[in-house]
């Protein structure tokens, strides 16, 4: 998808803006929102402690997402 996005005054398609820190932290998310198993996103993202992995998930809002994961206007 090419839809604009615009940063620090740039314009570009949205995919530019994108990290890997941010693909990893969204893929992570995602899969624990989809009930995948810690120790199965831990192995995929080559995290090497669980409680690092854990803290990570907390401190990106996993909470608050699989909360509003649950509203219409987020399907």
């Amino acid at each position: 998808m090419n839809t604009p996005a615009t940063e620090n005054g740039v314009t570009a398609p949205k995919w530019t803006f994108v990290c890997t820190h941010t693909a990893r932290r969204s893929a992570a998310t995602n899969l624990a929102i989809q009930g995948v198993s810690l120790d199965c996103i831990a192995k995929l993202e080559s995290w090497k402690k669980l409680e690092m992995l854990n803290k990570y998930l907390l401190t990106s809002g996993l909470n608050v997402a699989k909360v509003v994961a649950e509203y219409d206007f987020f399907r």
